[in-house]
């Protein structure tokens, strides 16, 4: 749905050791042809800024492929996210590790 939405997403981090923020406050703007550019609270503790595509499937379930900012020593890191009306799973990478995060998304 094109146009601006706020929110904040709760998440979990399965198959990781690490101790990871759970809480993310986010902006992001979505255009009528689908591209998304936003900020976001990242789980660790650090400002994200990202920008890519949204794949819509149908009403309730969408793919976002983005590039995103903020992640220890990497500039720029490739993400993607499957989103089931507010619920979202997305893999993680902690050093050697592959997990995935689960999460809820509350839009304002």
């Amino acid at each position: 749905m094109p146009g601006l939405i706020c929110g904040i997403a709760l998440s979990a981090h399965l198959l990781m050791n690490g101790n990871y923020n759970a809480i993310h406050p986010y902006c992001n703007y979505e255009t009528p042809k689908s591209y998304i550019a936003g900020a976001y609270y990242n789980s660790v503790d650090r400002m994200s800024l990202f920008a890519g595509y949204k794949w819509r499937l149908n009403s309730d379930i969408s793919m976002d492929i983005v590039a995103v900012t903020g992640y220890y020593e990497y500039d720029i890191v490739p993400s993607v996210r499957l989103n089931y009306k507010n619920v979202f799973v997305m893999p993680a990478v902690e050093e050697d590790t592959v997990g995935i995060v689960v999460g809820l998304d509350f839009k304002f």
